[in-house]
C-alpha cells in the first residue's frame, strides 16, 4: 500500500522542497519499501510505499504517461472483469498481467469518473493531468482507505493522513465545532456528516467521491452510491443460493490472499472464522499460496469473555495456528492513547503492543467487519409494507412457493398492537449530557440536535433490505488508524472481504427470508467447514469492557482529571459526573468519559509531530 500526500499551488507558484520534505518525514513510517518526493512545477507528491502484497510490489508508483501521473494505494478486485470491460471499450493492450496501477490509470483514461462502474477494490488515488494542470483524487466505493484535503487560498493539500496536511503553514488548527459536537454526543466526529474532520480547514472526501482541483476551481462530489434498484435474485432452492454464495465469497477471499503470510483477526463468532475457513480451502485447492495464522484477543480475568474456546475450536477445525493475545493487563491509565482525531479508545498500548508483535506473522490482516450490517434481519411485514400492493403480493406468493409453506408475517402483531403505536424506533440508552457549556449549547442548538438524532428513523429507499442499506451506507468503513504521533513500525494492511462489491451485491439481492435471521445463510454455508458448537452458538456480545476497566484501582484518576483551558468552550468540567462506582450505568459511563477524552486530545492540539527518529522493520 502506498501512502501519499500532494501539494498543488493553483496559482502556478513552484513547490517549496523544504515543505515537501516535512510531509515526507511525517509519512516516512508508512514507507517500509520506499519513500520518495516528486515535483512537477506547481504540484509536488510524497509517496511512502510498503509492498504488503505481491501485486503491490509490481506497482510502479508514481506511474507516468505522456498525459497523466498516477499515485495511490490501489488493490483491485475482479481484475479479469475490468480487463474485459476495457477491451470492450476499445482500450488498447488491456492485459490481466498488467499491474493494478496500470489498469487503474487506463480505466481513468477511458471512463474518467465513470470508472466506479467498472473498477472494484480498495483504493485511494490521485491523478495529475499534465495538459489541463488538474488534480483529481478518488476514494473507493466504501471509503476503505481515508483521504483528506484542505483548500486554503490558492493551495490545495491532499493526503491519506491528517497529520501531513496539518504541517502546511496555510492550514490552521481551528476546530470544526460541528464535529466536536458529534464526538461529544456520539463518540464519532463523522456521526452526522462524513465530510467532517475535527479541523475546520480539513475535509474528509466521502466514499465513492472525487476531488477536482484546477487553477480555476476546487470541488468535491459524490459519483457513486450503492444501488437501491437491484432486482431480487430468484433461485429455485436454498442449495442454489448457498452454492452461489460460496462461489462469490470464495472468490473474494481467494483474491485477497496475495501475500506469503496472512493473519485472520478471528473471534469466536461466525463471521471471521468463515473467512479463515474459506481462505484455508483456497490454499488447499491451489487457488492461493500463503501461510495463514489466526489471531484472537481475549480476557481471562479482567472481563467476562467466552470467545477463546470457540476461536480455538474453529482454528483447530480449520487447521491453522491460533495466536492468543490476553488483554488482562489492559488498564485505563495515563497517558491515554492519542489519535489524529478524538477517540473513545481508552486502553493505552493495546493496539501498538499487539500489532507490533503480530506483524511477525504477516503484514496483511483479514477481518470480518461489515458482516453484521450486510446481514441485518427485518421482519417480513415491514418489508412488504415498503412495496406497492401488487409487488407485495407477488413477493409473498414467490416466498410461499420457494419455502413450500406459508411465510410467517413477522411484525404484523406489533403493527396491530396499540401499545406499540408512537413508540420510538430507537430506545435511548442514556440521557442528554448535562455538562455542555450553556453558551456553546445554545449557539449550536446542541440539545435540539440530540433530540432530532433520536427521533430519526433508520430507513432507506431500498425496499427489501432497508436496514442493511442504511447501516451499510452510514458507517465509516475506513480500515486505517492514524495516531497523533507516527508509529515506530509500519502498520498492517487491513482487508474486509465482506465489503467486496460482488459479495455486497449478492447479499443485497437475496430475498428477505429465510437467510438473514440468525445469519442462517452463513450457518448453512459453513456446515462442515466450522465446528457444530460454533454454528449453533448464539450471537454473544462482549459486553461493556469500559465498566471492567473502570473497576480497576488504576482507574481512580478518571474522576479527578483537570481540564485544559480549551475544553471550557465546550464542556464545564464541574458538571461532569463521576464515571466510577457500582451505581453508574455502563451507558452513562461511556457518555461521561467523552469530555475526558476530548480534553486529553485538546492538550496536544498545538503539537504536530513530524515523524519518528527510527523505524522498526517488520
Amino acid at each position: 500500500m502506498t501512502k501519499w500526500a500532494a501539494i498543488f499551488n493553483r496559482n502556478g507558484a513552484p513547490i517549496d522542497p523544504a515543505l515537501l520534505e516535512r510531509l515526507s518525514q511525517r509519512l516516512a513510517y508508512r514507507g517500509a519499501d520506499g519513500l520518495s518526493q516528486h515535483i512537477l512545477g506547481s504540484i509536488g507528491f510524497v509517496v511512502a510505499r510498503t509492498d504488503y502484497t505481491r501485486q503491490m510490489a509490481r506497482n510502479p508508483l508514481p506511474l507516468t504517461t505522456e498525459t497523466h501521473t498516477l499515485i495511490g494505494s490501489i488493490r483491485l478486485d475482479d481484475r479479469a472483469g475490468l480487463v474485459a470491460a476495457l477491451r470492450r471499450s476499445g482500450a488498447a493492450a488491456a492485459d490481466e498481467r498488467d499491474a493494478d496501477a496500470a489498469l487503474f490509470l487506463r480505466a481513468f483514461q477511458v471512463w474518467g469518473d465513470g470508472l466506479y462502474a467498472h473498477v472494484r477494490g480498495q483504493f485511494c488515488a490521485a491523478v495529475w493531468c499534465h495538459d489541463a494542470q488538474r488534480l483529481i483524487a478518488l476514494r473507493d466505493h466504501f471509503g476503505l482507505l481515508p483521504l483528506y484535503y484542505a483548500s486554503v487560498g490558492s493551495v490545495v493539500i491532499a493526503s491519506m493522513e491528517l497529520g501531513a496536511i496539518r504541517l502546511h503553514p496555510a492550514v490552521s488548527a481551528r476546530l470544526n465545532d460541528e464535529a466536536v459536537i458529534d464526538f461529544l454526543l456520539s463518540g464519532s466526529v463523522t456521526a452526522t456528516e462524513k465530510r467532517f474532520t475535527i479541523f475546520h480547514d480539513i475535509h474528509r472526501l466521502e466514499p465513492g467521491a472525487i476531488l477536482e482541483a484546477s487553477p480555476e476551481r476546487v470541488g468535491a462530489r459524490r459519483v457513486w452510491t450503492l444501488s437501491i434498484d437491484q432486482p431480487m435474485l430468484r433461485c429455485k432452492t436454498e442449495d442454489d443460493y448457498i452454492a452461489h454464495y460460496l462461489d462469490v465469497f470464495g472468490t473474494a477471499v481467494a483474491e485477497r490472499l496475495d501475500a506469503d503470510r496472512i493473519v485472520v483477526l478471528m473471534s469466536g463468532g461466525l463471521d471471521s472464522p468463515s473467512i479463515a475457513a474459506i481462505a484455508q480451502e483456497a490454499v488447499k485447492n491451489g487457488r492461493a499460496q500463503t501461510r495463514l495464522t489466526a489471531y484472537t484477543s481475549v480476557f481471562e480475568r479482567l472481563h467476562p469473555d467466552s470467545e477463546l474456546p470457540f476461536a480455538q475450536a474453529a482454528a483447530d477445525h480449520i487447521g491453522i495456528p491460533l495466536i492468543v493475545y490476553r488483554s488482562d493487563e489492559d488498564r485505563l491509565m495515563e497517558p491515554l492513547p492519542l489519535y489524529a482525531e478524538p477517540s473513545e479508545d481508552y486502553t493505552n498500548g493495546n493496539y501498538t503492543t499487539s500489532m507490533a508483535a503480530l506483524l511477525t506473522h504477516g503484514r496483511v490482516m483479514l477481518y470480518g467487519e461489515a458482516a453484521d450490517s450486510l446481514m441485518r434481519y427485518e421482519v417480513l411485514f415491514d418489508v412488504l409494507r415498503r412495496h406497492s400492493l401488487p409487488e407485495a403480493v407477488d413477493l409473498y406468493i414467490w416466498l410461499w412457493r420457494f419455502m413450500k409453506k406459508r411465510p410467517p408475517l413477522t411484525g404484523l402483531s406489533d403493527w396491530l398492537d396499540p401499545r406499540q403505536w408512537g413508540k420510538p424506533r430507537i430506545e435511548r440508552p442514556y440521557g442528554y449530557p448535562v455538562w455542555f457549556n450553556p453558551s456553546f449549547e445554545r449557539a449550536h442548538a446542541v440539545r435540539e440536535r440530540w433530540e432530532a438524532g433520536w427521533r430519526a428513523k433508520i430507513e432507506s429507499a431500498h425496499k427489501r433490505r432497508a436496514l442493511a442499506y442504511a447501516t451499510l451506507t452510514a458507517a465509516d468503513w475506513s480500515t486505517d488508524i492514524e495516531f497523533h504521533q507516527p508509529l515506530a513500525f509500519t502498520p498492517p494492511y487491513l482487508i474486509m472481504p465482506f465489503l467486496d462489491l460482488r459479495v455486497v451485491d449478492f447479499l443485497m439481492a437475496l430475498p428477505p427470508i429465510p437467510f438473514f435471521r440468525r445469519k442462517y445463510l452463513f450457518r448453512r454455508a459453513m456446515q462442515g467447514r466450522l465446528p457444530a458448537a460454533l454454528l449453533e452458538r448464539p450471537k454473544t456480545p462482549l459486553g461493556t469492557v469500559l465498566s471492567s476497566l473502570l473497576a480497576q484501582p488504576e482507574a481512580a484518576w478518571v474522576d479527578a482529571w483537570q481540564p485544559c483551558p480549551a475544553l471550557e468552550r465546550y464542556v464545564l468540567r464541574e458538571r461532569v459526573p463521576p464515571v466510577r462506582g457500582a451505581q453508574v450505568k455502563p451507558a452513562d459511563a461511556y457518555v461521561n468519559m467523552r469530555p475526558l477524552m476530548l480534553n486529553h486530545w485538546l492538550k496536544h492540539l498545538d503539537q504536530i509531530p513530524v515523524g519518528v527518529t527510527q523505524l522498526t522493520k517488520n
